[in-house]
């Protein structure tokens, strides 16, 4: 699980952050070294969203990595960018912004995934407990009504009956 990129033993996980302010899709873990790509290829998810009625005529604003298709959309790159394009990159920087508050909330909320001195993987069920701190993160969306990306899109998260629901 050694990263040579970055130099660390690491896990990766893939999540998808929806505007209710609820990570409401983690796949993994997976080897750190692996690709981003793959990670998506493996997850399912692409087959995931287009079959599901809910997602049709909406796209996700993913990884670079995942490209554009009828599912994912992503920044553009090159010098020859447009103003259009340039106005997207704008609007959708603070739509990446607010995903990553979600990961900060992980660690606010639920401080040991942060705590990586104390992570070993094959002495602590470190994936068990980032999958817990996403769980409790959610809940606590739920019970305060909401979070800064929920405020920030105009939805209320869901209730804990439809959360746990999606469980079964």
């Amino acid at each position: 699980m050694y990263n040579g990129h970055k130099r660390v033993h690491a896990m990766k996980f893939q999540t998808v952050v929806t505007p209710d302010g609820i990570i409401s899709h983690l796949f993994g873990p997976v080897d750190g070294r692996r690709h981003d790509l793959f990670i998506l290829n493996q997850s399912g998810l692409k087959t995931q969203l287009e079959i599901n009625p809910s997602f049709h005529n909406k796209l996700i604003y993913g990884d670079p990595a995942y490209g554009r298709t009828n599912v994912f959309c992503c920044p553009y790159k090159g010098c020859r960018v447009n103003a259009p394009q340039m106005e997207l990159h704008k609007d959708m920087s603070a739509v990446r912004v607010s995903v990553e508050r979600s990961y900060g909330e992980i660690t606010k909320y639920y401080s040991f995934p942060d705590y990586k001195r104390h992570q070993r993987v094959a002495t602590t069920p470190t994936a068990t407990l980032d999958k817990l701190g996403v769980f409790f993160t959610n809940c606590v969306t739920i019970a305060r009504g909401g979070s800064n990306n929920s405020k920030y899109f105009s939805c209320k998260p869901p209730t804990f009956d439809e959360y746990l629901a999606s469980y079964a």
